[in-house]
């Protein structure tokens, strides 16, 4: 996929908000489609 540099930047900051608010009890992080969101899920096991 093809972002363009303002989509970049967004992304980089999102990715550096997420490690600032996350914790040893929650962890946000991104994800680009929904196989993402459930290999996260299920690695928490």
């Amino acid at each position: 996929m093809q972002l363009n540099a303002i989509e970049n930047a967004k992304i980089d900051c999102c990715t550096k908000l997420f490690d600032e608010i996350s914790s040893d009890k929650v962890r946000y992080h991104k994800a680009t489609c929904y196989q993402d969101l459930l290999d996260a899920m299920t690695s928490l096991k």
